[in-house]
């Protein structure tokens, strides 16, 4: 008997194996997903500051010097946002290897 599960799982992967997606595998992916999207989002925020941030020179100034000043707050943020998408990652990357060495 095939359910809807099974069917879109075979299409999905174009096989006639039906895969599985339990609550740990979509838990995996997840984690696996902010590694994708740290870079992203710690540039384009920073670009964003630096472009809208007056006296701010690309060509002179390093991003780390977006975290001095009133809107410092919003680049430390940046960092500390972007650390943990990191470290979600690598959380990620353990559960996908397995847990051993």
């Amino acid at each position: 008997m095939t359910t809807a599960r099974t069917a879109t799982a075979r299409t999905a992967t174009g096989t006639g194996a039906a895969r599985a997606c339990d609550r740990e595998t979509s838990i995996t992916r997840s984690l696996l997903g902010y590694g994708v999207i740290a870079g992203p989002v710690y540039v384009g925020v920073s670009l964003t500051e630096a472009l809208t941030r007056d006296g701010f020179d690309l060509t002179r100034h390093a991003w780390s010097l977006l975290a001095n000043g009133d809107l410092g707050w919003i680049h430390i943020v940046n960092f500390v946002l972007a650390g943990a998408m990191t470290m979600t990652f690598a959380a990620g990357l353990r559960r996908a290897h397995g847990g051993g060495w």
